[in-house]
Parts: C-alpha cells; sequence; structure tokens
C-alpha cells in the first residue's frame, strides 16, 4: 500500500497556480506534461531544466511524436517556456507561472512546428556544462554501425545455430566479422549450407572446407609447423597451435 510522506520529498507550488491550472482547459496530456515540467523544476527547487524527449517517453508512456505535439501547444499557450541552444546541448523547460500571460489555443496541432515567439535561442555554448538532476541523466547511445543483414540463401534456423557456437566460444559478432564469414561462404557455394552445419557440429568458429574435399597438396600433412611455414614463421601461441592441428586432424 503506497503511504506517502511530505518528509520523503515534496514540491512547493503555490495554491494560486495548483488553481489556476485545474480552471484553464488542459487535455489529459497537457496536464500530464505540466506536471511533468513542475516535478522536474519546482520538485528541485528550480526553475528551469533539461529534460529529453526519450525522458518524456518514458515517464508518461507517450510517443516520441505525442510528447513534441504536446510541448508544441503548451508553447503556444505561453504556458511553458523553452531555451534552446545551437551547439547541440539540449533545451531547457521552464514553467510560466504568470497564469494571466496564459492564452487559449482552439487550433489543433497535430504536427510539431517550432514556436519562434515563446522559443529563446541561444548560439553561443555556455560556459559552464549544464547539470540535470540525477533523475534526468540518462545516456542514449547511438550505434553507428551497420545492422547485419542476413542473405536470403542462408535459413534463419541454421544461421542462429552457428551463432549459438560462436557465442559458446565467445567469439565477436560484430557486423564487420560476420561479414567476413558470409564472404567466405559465398565461395563455398552451392554447399555453404553443408559448410555451415560441418561448422556447428564441429564446434569452429569460422568456416572450412567439407572432410575429404581438400587436395592432397593442401590436405598432406598440414600441421600447426605447416602454418608456421607459410605465414614467415609466425609464432603461434600453444592454444592457436592445438587448435589449429585439432582441425587440421579432422579434415583429413
Amino acid at each position: 500500500m503506497a503511504n506517502p510522506q511530505v518528509e520523503n520529498g515534496y514540491t512547493k507550488i503555490a495554491n494560486e497556480i495548483v488553481e489556476a491550472i485545474y480552471k484553464y482547459k488542459l487535455s489529459g496530456h497537457e496536464c500530464r506534461m505540466l506536471l511533468l515540467i513542475i516535478r522536474k523544476t519546482y520538485g528541485f527547487n528550480k526553475t528551469e531544466d533539461s529534460i529529453s524527449l526519450s525522458q518524456m517517453m518514458e515517464e508518461l508512456s507517450l510517443s516520441k511524436t505525442r510528447c513534441s505535439q504536446v510541448i508544441n501547444k503548451l508553447q503556444l499557450q505561453k504556458i511553458v517556456t523553452v531555451t534552446e541552444y545551437c551547439n547541440g546541448k539540449g533545451k531547457k523547460y521552464r514553467f510560466n507561472k504568470d497564469f494571466e500571460q496564459w492564452n487559449t489555443v482552439t487550433e489543433k496541432c497535430n504536427r510539431y512546428r517550432k514556436v519562434k515567439s515563446t522559443v529563446t535561442v541561444f548560439c553561443n555554448p555556455p560556459l559552464q556544462k549544464s547539470v540535470s538532476t540525477k533523475e534526468t541523466i540518462k545516456k542514449e547511445t547511438i550505434t553507428k554501425e551497420k545492422v547485419f543483414v542476413l542473405p536470403s540463401w542462408i535459413p534463419e534456423e541454421t544461421w542462429q545455430a552457428y551463432i549459438a557456437v560462436r557465442n559458446k566460444k565467445k567469439a565477436a559478432n560484430t557486423t564487420y566479422a560476420l561479414n567476413l564469414i558470409i564472404k567466405k561462404l559465398e565461395k563455398f557455394k552451392p554447399k555453404h549450407i553443408e559448410i555451415i552445419n560441418q561448422s556447428i557440429t564441429g564446434g569452429w568458429v569460422d568456416m572450412y572446407p567439407l572432410k575429404g574435399e581438400l587436395n592432397a597438396s593442401t590436405n598432406t600433412g598440414f600441421t600447426a609447423n605447416t602454418y608456421r611455414g607459410n605465414n614467415n614463421n609466425r609464432e603461434l601461441d600453444p592454444r592457436t597451435a592445438a587448435e589449429i592441428d585439432r582441425i587440421a586432424a579432422s579434415l583429413k
């Protein structure tokens, strides 16, 4: 059972503001957004705060588009003002407590558009980095790497079984690494499915020719020592050398 106590934190807000909010014709989404902004500002004894769209989406369970529409409407009504930085630092939202300046907007805002009259733009970055409250510090990781796309000529079920082997061996499953595997499989067509199944049953993270299909010059006597001779006497750690010998023996 919920048992909220003032000792655990509270938001200081004048009664006149509360009365103005419930008397003003706000939609459900607008009212919720306004309460969120008041909570993030007045709730931390601040007049403005940085609130990302992703945080609004999470707190209010609304889509990104809908959050933009609601903020746009509150700006048009002059209930909320926004400080926007051109250097990519984001936006700060401020609740306008002077309710006599609030305007009634009857037009529908189904599309987001910038409201110049209530947005203050700073093109020069502030000297000090703006610090948000601990509730608003949420990092959003942007992955620039291209997404791996499985070719249509490889069955999804077979590929997932192979990926399970790579995961068990703790092999890298980056887009670059998987694309290298695909290039190898293209050379093994039309027996690429058999090649994949061979790696699955053998517990290999790489692709190798089918057993018995290597020519004599390639297959005969191939060991870790042969690998060193073909690679300028490259030194191998014992674990890698043992793995090469095991694979070579299985291909004979």
